[in-house]
């Protein structure tokens, strides 16, 4: 997500509105790398403003980066912290092409009262109500191009393409598996809600809370339903043919993503020779999505 110019109702630190006195900053530098593991962006942070350094400082503000990678859907709001050079981590198998970061400092909490001492002219030793998650401050935002060391995963797309569905009387989703991206197609007014939902209008912890349960309602049973067509073919001698998907640009990522989980359980495999009886479907889809269920409760629990 690239936090674009733009006006907001109560003065922002790095916004259009010229409120706040000469020499009052917020900056952010990145440095970017990567491995055939992770990327890597380390990220200096440069603040100057009395107001909200205090606030920061007694937990009502907080230094935030959002990382989204709009080629697989990929989206982690990181903690910073001022003062610091912050280091922020992406496993390579789950970012590829372009990468989006965007620093800003959020209200921690409402702020019934807001005021700052750094603002001038009419601005001036006004008070302003600030929601919970409301932005404070903004840096410039940063993007990057990673180009992976798997040539095959880098060329690939994004695995998963959610639209709405093209019939006005559907009210069921639908998966298509036959195209470059796994395709999940929703009732108009389903897709709607579910953009309505999945925005990213804040980057506050709700957002990212939003997106887990989606995740959970809307990729996680498609990839059951992809996985299923996997379970369906016949394996001779042990392996099972995946040629009539090869030619499609989702099958290496998921394909990769599941050889990693099997990899974890101590097992040597992929989608041509996993045993579907000990590792259905369902559990698979699971934990290639990174069990989007368990993170999203975890989130409500916080």
């Amino acid at each position: 997500m690239v936090i674009t110019e733009r006006y907001y109702p109560y003065p922002v630190l790095g916004g259009k509105a010229k409120a706040f006195a000469d020499g009052c900053e917020f900056a952010a530098k990145f440095s970017p790398f990567a491995n055939s593991k992770k990327a890597v962006v380390k990220i200096g942070l440069a603040l100057n403003d009395p107001s909200i350094e205090a606030l920061i400082d007694e937990g009502t503000a907080r230094i935030v980066c959002h990382v989204e990678c709009p080629a697989t859907a990929y989206r982690v709001v990181h903690p910073l912290k001022k003062g610091e050079e912050n280091i922020v981590e992406m496993p390579s198998g789950k970012v590829s092409g372009r990468v989006q970061l965007s620093v800003v400092i959020v209200a921690a909490k409402e702020i019934q009262d807001y005021s700052n001492t750094s603002l001038v002219g009419i601005y001036k030793d006004r008070h302003f109500k600030v929601d919970q998650g409301g932005l404070l401050a903004v840096a410039e935002g940063f993007a990057f191009d990673l180009e992976l060391k798997d040539k095959r995963l880098s060329d690939s797309r994004s695995p998963v393409a959610i639209a709405p569905s093209d019939d006005p009387d559907a009210k069921m989703i639908t998966v298509d598996s036959q195209a470059h991206e796994i395709c999940i197609y929703l009732p108009k007014a389903q897709f709607a809600l579910y953009r309505n939902m999945d925005d990213a209008k804040s980057v506050s912890a709700s957002t990212s809370r939003n997106h887990e349960m989606l995740v959970s309602l809307v990729v996680v049973p498609a990839l059951v339903q992809v996985l299923s067509e996997f379970a369906a073919l016949e394996k001779k001698d042990g392996v099972r043919s995946t040629e009539q998907f090869d030619q499609f640009h989702w099958f290496a990522p998921i394909n990769s993503r599941v050889a990693e989980f099997l990899k974890g359980e101590g097992v040597e495999g992929d989608l041509t020779n996993v045993d579907f009886k000990t590792y259905p479907a369902l559990v698979l889809a699971q934990a290639i999505s990174d069990a989007p269920l368990c993170g999203a409760f975890k989130k409500l629990e916080d």
